[in-house]
């Protein structure tokens, strides 16, 4: 699946938030953001690379056999439920780890930064509309980010 678009995109306002989103080279605030997602089939999953105004952004997601997904960003991975209600698809994060190779430590709930995703594609397969935030502990707000991919080859 190819795709672009654009997403408004914020960080957390304290002084803590922002560098943290800069350590992690998060995607820069804006609004407007010119996004392009390109997602490809792996050996475990899928690969999703996500381009933010020029900077990459990239995770590998794979399917776990208790059907939980994993999606994994450099050492981090977190584990979400998905639940689909009224044409909504819905990421319930239920599990947070971080990850060295085939290690794997995770972190109690109290200490995880929390991810609530959510998805709507439209009827004819034409466009995704997509919402994230990230809230991280003792920081609050990481980052949200929001807007519409174009799927490329599909619509009318």
């Amino acid at each position: 699946m190819r795709g672009s678009g654009s997403f408004d995109v914020r960080h957390g306002t304290n002084a803590a938030a922002r560098l943290l989103a800069r350590l992690l080279r998060l995607p820069a605030a804006g609004v407007g953001v010119p996004v392009r997602l390109v997602v490809t089939e792996t050996r475990e999953g899928e690969c999703w690379h996500r381009t933010f105004a020029g900077r990459d952004f990239i995770t590998d997601q794979r399917r776990m056999a208790d059907g939980l997904m994993a999606e994994r960003a450099g050492a981090f991975e977190m584990l979400f439920r998905l639940d689909e209600r009224g044409g909504v698809l819905l990421y319930r994060q239920v599990g947070f780890a971080f990850r060295l190779g085939p290690l794997r430590v995770r972190l109690p709930r109290l200490l995880s930064p929390r991810v609530v995703a959510r998805e709507r594609t439209s009827a004819d397969g034409s466009r995704v509309g997509v919402r994230v935030r990230v809230i991280a502990p003792l920081v609050g707000l990481l980052i949200a980010y929001g807007g519409c991919i174009e799927v490329e080859g599909r619509g009318a």
